[in-house]
């Protein structure tokens, strides 16, 4: 659970109830020093000092705790979005620019964008902006090739052609890799932050 949420339910409850810290600490039996810390944010939170502070304000104990147990779904639900985002972007296969542009709509088309989910999606959009600059650069090239005939004797473009397939073999696998490496350890990530709803 985040020290910050529980911690700012703590400091507003204890306001609306017109209690000083000092006051708290002596309804509940607790340290002013505790009190402080808790508040603050620098210490976990105890069980024990919960019930405490949840009785002392008479607060139910579920409603200082339910705003971080909807965190963790929040969470959770962005590691499935981050998961669908991954999973778009394999249709590249069929078009390089498609893993681009599927990616963006449904980035896009989503209303909440965490941290988690931009930072995954900037690298996506990184990674497949380059792999299309590389890919249709190799294109062109081939391209070039077959429309001015270039002698392949001892020039640069005949190693590039040299090794054209197996370069875009090679970033098409990489590719796929990758993003099945991306997509199966946010599962496992996911997995954490269900078993500590749970």
């Amino acid at each position: 659970m985040s020290n910050q949420n529980i911690s700012e339910q703590i400091k507003q409850a204890r306001k609306r109830a017109g209690l000083t810290q000092q006051d708290l600490a002596n309804e509940t039996g607790l340290s002013l020093r505790t009190i402080q810390r808790i508040e603050k944010g620098d210490q976990e939170v105890s069980g024990y000092s919960l019930r405490q502070i949840s009785a002392a304000l008479e607060v139910p104990l579920e409603q200082l705790i339910l705003p971080n147990v909807n965190q963790v779904r929040i969470e959770t639900s962005s590691v499935s979005a981050v998961k669908a985002l991954y999973l778009s972007s394999l249709l590249f296969v069929i078009n390089p620019l498609l893993g681009i542009i599927v990616p963006a709509i449904l980035s896009y088309s989503r209303p909440y964008r965490d941290a988690f989910y931009k930072k995954h999606f900037r690298f996506m959009i990184t990674y497949f902006v380059i792999l299309n600059i590389v890919v249709y650069g190799l294109i062109v090239l081939f391209a070039l090739n077959a429309v001015l005939r270039i002698s392949r004797s001892e020039t640069l473009l005949s190693f590039i052609f040299r090794f054209q397939i197996p370069a875009i073999l090679f970033y098409y696998v990489g590719t796929i890799a990758l993003m099945l490496y991306r997509f199966f350890t946010l599962r496992s990530r996911s997995s954490e932050a269900e078993q500590a709803t749970g």
